[in-house]
Formats: structure tokens, sequence, C-alpha cells
């Protein structure tokens, strides 16, 4: 069990009326709510920007690629890779470099690096 600062008795989950009671983590998970539609919809976003851009270059539907289509699997060149991540930075605002991108096997791991660019 955890020990706090002056005992287990001034747990300050458990006191009542205090500033980090139940009411705060209660804001607290709705926060993390929040903050987890956000990271959803800028998934969204950057899955969306993905698969519009490699429809228009691999000839496809954007509902026929998965989080498992690999890159390898189209055949894809260096100039569709460039063409992809120029296309992102357009959409997204933001800088998407070429050599990491391109080690991305599958769309799911390239939706997870762009992701990870737009939280830095």
């Amino acid at each position: 069990m955890r020990q706090w600062p002056g005992g287990p008795n001034l747990n300050p989950l458990t006191l009542p009326g205090h500033a980090s009671g139940p009411k705060l983590i209660r804001v607290r998970s709705f926060i993390d709510a929040a903050k987890g539609a956000d990271m959803d919809q800028d998934r969204q976003e950057v899955w969306d920007a993905l698969t519009t851009r490699a429809s228009q270059l691999f000839g496809k539907d954007p509902s026929e690629f998965t989080e498992d289509t690999k890159f390898a699997d189209l055949g894809i060149k260096s100039v569709q890779v460039s063409q992809i991540t120029t296309y992102l930075e357009d959409e997204l605002d933001i800088e998407v470099p070429y050599m990491k991108f391109r080690r991305c096997a599958t769309f799911g791991e390239a939706t997870d690096f762009v992701c990870d660019l737009l939280d830095q």
C-alpha cells in the first residue's frame, strides 16, 4: 500500500471536500476522455488524408485500405511515398520526414507515425 505524506490517514483521495477528492477525479476523467476524443479525431483526420491520397495514386477506393494494408503489396515507389508525405504535410500543416515515413510498413503504422508528429 502506498504511504501518503503524513501517513495513511491523510490520503488526499479519501478526504471529503479536499481539492484532490472524488470531484477532482471525475473532472480528470472527463478531461482524459476529451483528450481521447481529440486523439481519435486527429487519427481519423490522418487516416482520411492518407487513404485519400493513396486512393488517387493506386486507383483504389479509400474503403479498400485497412490498418494492415502493406505499402509493399501496393508496389509503392519512392516517388509515391514523396507524394503521400507532401500531401500529408499540406493537409495537416506538419513536416513529415520522408525517410522515417518510408520505414512504415502498413497504413496503420503510417497513421500512428503521423499522429505522433501531430502530438509533438
